[in-house]
């Protein structure tokens, strides 16, 4: 069902982020955090009360003032004392705690969250997630390369620094296109960039340090690299997965 029979979508805006809310007037925070695609060189956050989003009328309300050609990635709900971490293409990642970043209005605009590293200017965030301790942290790379890493190994951090390394992007491997803190019993869904998917099995991912190269997931055919991944957190129906030609990953990751 196209968004625009939902909410009023201004010439030129597109949808970046969402998240489920039970309760709007409840506790906790949204926590947003930017791409850094703008012409500084870092990403932004900002975190607003939720109850500051209760009234939402058809048309929107202003959530977050961003910087010009910068754009929002993602909407975390917090509770008020969580660490989140933040992953780059280039392989560098940043944890602090979302108490780093004062609690703003809705209207008022971010502040830095992690300066690039890289020289390179298409270096940008790819990931934003809340930590839990229990989970690992997983990334993958263009190329097909992913690795998990225990969230312990990941020091917390002052906000707006430019972090440590989380995985070593190499020609080989690729940059880091996706991120996501999973549990053991989770699949991960990997999409390309010709179309095609493949979900793979979290606990055949060998958890492994930081700066490792990971191991290789997919196979992927000349030409092709991997788009984006996603999180399934249950089995997804049979007959979804045919229509969406969705392939179960049929030999083991290897190592490389």
């Amino acid at each position: 069902m196209p968004v625009i029979n939902y909410i009023q979508i201004v010439g030129g805006e597109r949808v970046t982020a969402t998240i489920s809310v039970k309760d709007l007037n409840g506790d906790g925070f949204l926590t947003m955090i930017t791409r850094g695609t703008g012409e500084n060189r870092w990403a932004e956050i900002k975190r607003t009360p939720m109850s500051a989003f209760a009234n939402i009328r058809n048309n929107g309300l202003k959530a977050f003032d961003i910087e010009e050609s910068d754009e929002l990635g993602w909407v975390l709900k917090t509770r008020g004392n969580d660490d989140v971490i933040l992953i780059t293409r280039e392989g560098q990642s940043i944890r602090f705690n979302e108490k780093e970043a004062t609690s703003r209005s809705r209207a008022a605009g971010g502040v830095r969250a992690i300066m690039f590293k890289s020289t390179n200017k298409e270096d940008r965030l790819v990931g934003a997630e809340v930590v839990n301790e229990e989970n690992t942290l997983l990334v993958v790379s263009e190329n097909g390369y992913g690795k998990r890493t225990g969230l312990d190994e990941y020091r917390v951090q002052g906000r707006g620094g430019s972090g440590i390394l989380t995985m070593n992007c190499t020609a080989k491997t690729g940059k880091i296109v996706g991120a996501e803190v999973v549990e053991n019993e989770d699949k991960l869904l990997v999409m390309t960039t010709n179309g095609k998917g493949i979900r793979v099995r979290v606990k055949e991912i060998r958890s492994t340090g930081r700066v490792a190269q990971g191991v290789k997931l997919i196979n992927l055919a000349d030409n092709d690299s991997v788009r984006s991944i996603a999180r399934l957190v249950q089995d997804t129906d049979d007959g979804e997965l045919d229509d969406a030609e969705i392939e179960e990953g049929s030999e083991e990751p290897t190592e490389e």
